[in-house]
């Protein structure tokens, strides 16, 4: 295949849709345990907060 067959091609393929699409911009905040569809976010930022068990003072195990 020759190079300006293959362009040809890329150019007819990028017309219809296919390949490539947009590049992901911005962030997405994330604050819950789950599955996050993160595809047009460039980055995540994740802040799950974790349970905090109360300890037990002057008990002996």
């Amino acid at each position: 295949m020759e190079t300006k067959d293959f362009m040809l091609g890329f150019a007819a393929g990028k017309a219809q849709g296919g390949g490539g699409g947009d590049e992901p911009t911005g962030t997405v905040t994330i604050t819950t345990n789950s599955t996050h569809d993160v595809r047009q976010y460039a980055y995540a930022s994740v802040n799950v907060p974790t349970q905090t068990l109360p300890s037990i003072v002057g008990e002996e195990f």
